[in-house]
C-alpha cells in the first residue's frame, strides 16, 4: 500500500515549501495515519460512526496504517468495508475544504456524507442489475399503414454448399400473405455483401411485379444509411449493388427502407433458410407450410 496522498510530509518530498504539522489540530506531523485515525478531529468521525468501538481497538493495537486497512479489508463485510472507505473519503474532502476554503470540520456532515454516497451508490447498483436482469421484449413484426405493403428480406448462409439463402416475403396492412420468394446465390460473401444481393433482387422483383408503395425491411443496419448518407461514392461490391437500387428508391412509390432486427424478420430469415431445399427459384403466392404458423401468429 503506497502513502502518496498529498500529505504536508509528502508534498515537502516533492519540493514544496511548507509546514509540517496538521493544520487541523497543530499538535503532531500530519502523515496519512494522524490525517485518518490519531488527529483529535479524525478521532471525533470516528466516536460518531457505527465503526467506533472497532476503529479505536485498530487504532490501539495496529503499528500502522497498513496493517489496519489490511485487517479491515480481510475480516470486515463488504458493505462495512465500503462505508469505512466512504468515510475516509469523505474526511479527506472536508480536509481539503477546511484548507482551500476555511470551511469548518463537521464530523456529523462527514458521516452524513458517506452513508449519503453509499445509499446512492447502492441504488444506482440495484438499478443497473433490474436492468440487466430485464431483458428488452423483443421487438415484433408490424403491418404497414393501409394501401402499403411490406416486404421483408432475410439471407441464410450455407458455407458446406458454398451458396447464400435469399428470403423474400410481402404481406399488407393486415398482415395477410401476398406472395414470397427464394432463391439461393453461389459464392461465399460477407455477410453485409449477401444482404445488399438480396435486397437488389427484392428491389427488381417487386419492380417487374408492377408492386408499388413498398415498404422494404432488412436485417442489415448498413443498408437504410446508405440512401439517405449523401457521402462520398463507395466503390465496394456493397456499394455497387446498393447503388443499382438508387433508381428504383428514387421513385416516390418505393422509397423507404428501414432496419427490422431478427425477431422482427423471422419469416423472410426462415424462408432464406428454406431456400436450399428448392432448386435455384420459387415463387409462392401461397403461404408455405415453413412461415405458416408465423404469419398466424403477426396477424393477431
Amino acid at each position: 500500500m503506497r502513502d502518496i496522498l498529498p500529505t504536508r510530509p509528502n508534498l515537502q518530498k516533492k519540493g514544496i515549501s511548507c509546514p509540517s504539522t496538521c493544520f487541523r489540530c497543530d499538535i503532531d506531523i500530519e502523515n496519512t495515519w494522524h490525517t485518518f485515525f490519531s488527529c483529535p478531529s479524525a478521532k471525533l468521525c470516528w466516536q460518531g460512526s457505527k465503526f467506533h468501538s472497532r476503529i479505536m481497538k485498530l487504532i490501539n493495537s495496529s503499528d500502522g496504517v497498513f496493517n489496519l486497512i489490511s485487517h479491515i479489508l480481510q475480516c470486515w463485510a463488504p458493505q462495512d468495508v465500503a462505508e469505512f472507505s466512504l468515510i475516509l473519503w469523505s474526511m479527506w474532502h472536508s480536509r481539503n475544504a477546511l484548507h482551500w476554503n476555511n470551511t469548518p470540520w463537521n464530523q456529523n456532515e462527514i458521516i452524513l456524507r458517506a452513508s449519503s454516497m453509499l445509499h446512492d451508490w447502492a441504488t444506482a447498483n440495484r438499478a443497473t442489475s433490474a436492468q440487466h436482469s430485464k431483458p428488452p421484449p423483443k421487438q415484433r413484426w408490424s403491418p404497414p399503414s393501409q394501401g402499403s405493403l411490406k416486404c421483408n428480406i432475410a439471407t441464410y448462409s450455407f458455407p458446406m454448399e458454398g451458396l447464400t439463402g435469399i428470403g423474400i416475403c410481402i404481406r399488407d396492412h393486415q398482415g395477410a400473405f401476398i406472395r414470397a420468394r427464394t432463391t439461393t446465390i453461389k459464392g461465399s460473401m460477407e455477410p453485409h455483401v449477401g444482404k445488399a444481393f438480396a435486397f437488389l433482387h427484392a428491389i427488381n422483383w417487386t419492380h417487374n411485379q408492377n408492386l408499388e408503395n413498398i415498404i422494404f425491411e432488412t436485417d442489415c443496419k448498413r443498408i437504410p444509411p446508405y440512401f439517405s448518407n449523401h457521402l462520398s461514392a463507395d466503390t465496394s461490391e456493397f456499394g455497387c449493388l446498393l447503388d443499382q437500387c438508387k433508381p428504383f428508391m428514387a421513385k416516390p412509390s418505393n422509397s423507404h427502407v428501414s432496419f427490422s432486427p431478427r425477431s422482427a424478420n423471422i419469416v423472410a430469415h426462415k424462408l432464406a433458410k428454406a431456400a436450399i431445399d428448392s432448386a435455384n427459384l420459387n415463387d409462392f403466392f401461397h403461404i408455405p407450410n415453413c412461415i405458416l404458423y408465423d404469419i398466424l401468429n403477426d396477424m393477431n
